[in-house]
């Protein structure tokens, strides 16, 4: 489990306490899919974040069909934030007495649950708020248990390009769900999208019972008492996840506003722009490191909060290519970098606590909707663009310590 700060290596000893499959993980000059173990956590990863890609209509379909306001929209959406901090706490207590390969199928049991809810949601209230929490919990409990198991079950100078195609596994679905979801909201109903990504997730689940298992040894159970990672990088996490959170949530009701009919286009360029990106520069990523990458990508990730607040029609197309190379390059990079802070055991914590940071930026969704409410969408896209200048300069500031 390696990378690059500059020209330091990024590496780790085997887990404490733990068997890894690292231990015999291919040669590092082997391709990632030559490893069955790893291809089957992709294959969970597409089906986990299938379901969960259906849910990127959502702030269309709340305005749209049930007529929420912004405040609703966000409500609803920064909800999944709590699910997450809730789920943190339990990260470390599930793993010592499940294992990673039972969190895994559990996390794919809880999407399930909170998709299949939404059948069941025909106006704006509590019932859509607890079914997008029980999702929170789950992108939690997986963010944890998956960075880590690709951790293991990599050559440690692949880590940085493996995190990038373990990532990527996930943006795939993004292709194909927001403009089927948005299709079949119109002609079909939700019912059917909704039944549909409770089913994805209930295959993953299955799937998930074949991953290779890790419970801590119990004379090391308690060998780290604070896993947790330092301020700063919780803080440079809550930081994007709020960027992010404005992002998803508020860039479907501005585009909207300023006459769009079509609001699928930005999830499809930017799932693409960094499918390609992480797929063929994942090499280049390894040798250049990921600080380098992770802090050139975040000032670019700045700059395209600005244009997005940009006055006229939103061009939607444009600013997903943008979107994609900045936020597809950023996040594994700095997952890598998170995963290297620290010991090994507790990773998973250690994780936990980095995810539920950035859905804590997703809270803070919530109150923004009353602000675009009084002042328009734009104003929330020039706050990011602050916030994210901030994120740069304490990474920066970290890495140099280092």
């Amino acid at each position: 489990m390696s990378t690059v700060i500059g020209d330091l290596p990024i590496g780790s000893a085997e887990p404490v306490g733990e068997t890894s499959p690292s231990a015999s993980c291919p040669s590092p000059h082997r391709s990632l899919l030559a490893n069955p173990h790893f291809c089957l956590l992709l294959i969970v990863q597409i089906l986990f974040w299938s379901s969960s890609a259906i849910f990127l209509m959502l702030p269309k379909f709340l305005a749209l069909q049930l007529h929420a306001d912004a405040l609703w929209i966000g409500l609803i959406m920064g909800s999944m934030g709590v699910g997450s901090v809730a789920m943190a706490p339990l990260i470390r207590p599930l793993t010592r007495r499940s294992g990673r390969r039972r969190c895994v199928v559990l996390a794919n049991v809880m999407m399930a649950c909170g998709g299949l809810l939404y059948v069941w949601v025909d106006a704006p209230g509590p019932l859509a708020v607890l079914a997008r929490c029980l999702q929170g919990m789950a992108s939690a409990l997986l963010y944890a248990h998956g960075t880590v198991l690709v951790a293991d079950l990599v050559p440690r100078n692949r880590l940085p390009s493996a995190i990038a195609l373990y990532m990527t596994a996930g943006l795939v679905p993004n292709v194909i769900s927001p403009p089927a979801v948005e299709w079949l909201l119109a002609h079909q109903g939700p019912d059917l999208v909704f039944a549909a990504a409770g089913i994805l997730a209930l295959v993953g689940a299955i799937l998930a019972l074949r991953l290779p298992d890790q419970v801590p040894a119990p004379s090391t159970r308690d060998a780290v008492p604070n896993a947790r990672p330092t301020a700063a990088f919780m803080a440079v996490s809550a930081l994007f996840g709020l960027a992010a959170g404005i992002t998803f949530t508020f860039h479907q009701p501005l585009a909207l506003e300023r006459g769009a009919q079509r609001v699928s286009d930005f999830l499809i360029t930017f799932t693409v722009t960094a499918t390609v990106l992480r797929l063929a520069g994942g090499r280049f990523i390894d040798r250049l490191g990921s600080a380098r990458v992770a802090v050139w990508s975040a000032t670019g990730y700045a700059l395209v909060m600005l244009a997005f607040a940009a006055p006229g029609p939103v061009q939607l197309a444009l600013l997903g290519v943008c979107f994609g190379a900045t936020h597809g390059l950023f996040f594994p990079t700095f997952v890598a970098l998170v995963l290297h802070h620290g010991p090994d055991a507790g990773r998973e914590t250690r994780m936990a606590w980095i995810g539920a940071c950035d859905k804590f930026g997703y809270l803070l969704v919530i109150p923004l909707g009353l602000l675009a409410d009084r002042f328009g969408y734009a104003i929330l896209f020039i706050l990011a663009a602050g916030l994210l200048a901030t994120a740069v300069l304490i990474l920066r500031r970290t890495l140099r310590t280092w």
